[in-house]
């Protein structure tokens, strides 16, 4: 009986099949392993019916610590070139994208769809928590949500423990003291600016003046330290980071500043209970939702910096509706302003934070990770509070719904002040470097010392021109800088999830749905496919 053969390179001795190993064989596949970290040979010719190159602790051109990779490289074209599927897990999908020129227009795209559900489910379940309960279940009710949450985490996430060689970070104490009491005492010295005193009074300067003083002094001490800071302060150096920081913290403004303006719309001047209210600002959560897949197809197209343009003017035009709103204003009017207003916002979260990573190196994608998060929240916290000190003193003597109407106008022209003067501020954001064909150099050096290497393809064959691929979060590492890869490959350490690509006649594709999905998929296509056609005696064909 014919058993069809599955061709596997492990690149690292941690890094095996696992789980995916033993569904393909059930799945009657029979594995031939390449132990290619241990020097074993790679052949320059796919013999078996699919390929499957699995993960390690290397970029996908790291030729220099891993000098098989350019071997690797050139069997995963000429699988491609003949058509058989290839899976690639973590560094294996890395490959797979480096070789078949993978983009980065569904990076945001895929990793922010969780977020985007909250303005979804968000108000909907605050709504019916306080319809159906007391107002401090709104506290109560996350913690089953922070539970699970753990729980899935423990459960899923890859153990990314430093290797025994490498030196264990260390939390940094001073900065954390430093930092979260500044930002707290910033954001409630705003807060506390009410009454006729304004900024002028004493409970709002103490701690106006103590949080700039604890901010200032972690920067002068996180500028001291050459590594290990809470926040890597020297990042703001690339324009990248600084203008990505400064919109996703205007976007912070706008988002949850107007979550808290909009509720407070609805029950105050229209009347609406809190469920009722969660109910009408479904259309905007859907459209941050639906903004997804579009903000990255054109963050790929035109790049980051012409979607946060017009990201940001739309946000800004669609909440100039409610600057003008009644208490009679037609519902089916706001929902259409907030459907509009929802696409834009997403857009605006995507373009800034995809463009944040462009020109970094390896090292410090994970600090302007951090960064990107950290202002984006505070940006809330500070509008939240703005916010809500103008609407208090626009609505402190309104005692009609006209009157209250009027006050909620005055506080999203606010909200529009502060969207609007992003959109200038996109331009500084850098302009998305073309996706460049796969540099082979590695590869050509060693032909040049040890002769060329069998069955090595042209370096941009066509049909790896014409294969589509798209970008998944573990990177491509070509044009653009991403992540470094894990020491570990989700597989290997029992987790559930991870970057995977597939290859096949059809198309390169690359996705992020769960792995116990993709693999079962993955098993029945390279079990269902038909064997490679046999490679021609001449290489390349005529």
């Amino acid at each position: 009986m014919y058993v069809p053969r599955l061709l596997v390179v492990q690149n690292d001795p941690r890094a095996g099949a696992g789980r995916l190993g033993d569904w393909l064989t059930e799945d009657g596949l029979e594995l031939e392993v390449i132990a290619a970290y241990d020097g074993a040979e790679i052949p320059a010719r796919l013999e078996h019916r699919a390929l499957l190159v699995l993960g390690g602790g290397y970029l996908p051109d790291e030729d220099g610590r891993a000098p098989w990779l350019a071997r690797t490289r050139a069997l995963v074209a000429q699988a491609l070139e003949t058509g058989a599927p290839v899976l690639g897990i973590c560094l294996g999908g890395q490959l797979l994208a480096h070789v078949a020129g993978g983009t980065v227009r569904a990076l945001m795209a895929v990793i922010t769809v969780p977020t985007a559900l909250g303005p979804v489910l968000g108000p909907v379940l605050g709504g019916l928590v306080l319809h159906l309960a007391d107002w401090r279940w709104l506290f109560f009710v996350n913690i089953p949500f922070c539970v699970v949450g753990g729980w899935l985490a423990r459960r899923d996430l890859p153990d990314d423990r430093p290797a025994p060689d490498r030196p264990h970070a260390r939390l940094d104490v001073v900065g954390l003291l430093l930092l979260c009491p500044g930002f707290a005492a910033l954001v409630h010295g705003l807060s506390q600016a009410e009454g006729g005193a304004g900024f002028a009074g004493a409970k709002v300067l103490i701690p106006l003046i103590s949080g700039l003083t604890l901010v200032g002094g972690f920067i002068a001490w996180a500028l001291t330290r050459t590594t290990g800071a809470l926040v890597n302060v020297r990042l703001f150096r690339h324009r990248a980071v600084a203008s990505s920081s400064t919109l996703l913290f205007l976007g912070g403004i706008s988002l949850f500043g107007s979550m808290m303006l909009l509720p407070l719309y609805l029950q105050q001047v229209r009347g609406e209970n809190a469920l009722g209210a969660g109910l009408l600002l479904i259309p905007q959560g859907v459209g941050a939702l639906l903004a997804r897949s579009l903000a990255g197809k054109y963050t790929d197209r035109i790049g980051p910096r012409g979607v946060a343009v017009a990201a940001f003017a739309f946000v800004a035009a669609a909440t100039v509706p409610f600057a003008f709103v009644t208490a009679d204003t037609s519902e089916v009017l706001l929902m259409a302003a907030l459907f509009v207003r929802g696409i834009a916002l997403g857009a605006a979260v995507i373009a800034p934070m995809g463009a944040a990573y462009v020109r970094l190196e390896h090292e410090e994608i994970p600090d302007a990770s951090i960064i990107t998060r950290v202002t984006q929240q505070i940006g809330g916290a500070v509008g939240v509070a703005v916010l809500a000190v103008v609407l208090q003193h626009s609505t402190g003597d309104a005692h009609t719904p006209s009157a209250l109407a009027d006050g909620f106008g005055t506080a999203f022209w606010w909200s529009v002040a502060f969207t609007a003067a992003a959109v200038p501020l996109c331009l500084l954001l850098p302009s998305l470097p073309e996706p460049t064909a796969p540099d082979d150099g590695a590869a050509e050096a060693e032909a040049a010392v040890h002769g060329p290497l069998p069955g090595a393809l042209p370096s941009e064959p066509e049909a790896v021109r014409s294969s589509r691929s798209v970008f998944w979060p573990a990177g491509s590492g070509r044009g653009h800088s991403t992540r470094r890869p894990s020491n570990t490959c989700p597989l290997a350490s029992g987790s559930r999830h991870g970057a995977l690509a597939v290859s096949s006649k059809a198309g390169y594709v690359g996705v992020t749905l769960p792995i116990t999905v993709r693999s079962r998929l993955a098993c029945r296509r390279m079990r269902r496919g038909r064997p490679p056609p046999r490679p021609p005696e001449t290489w390349p064909p005529a």
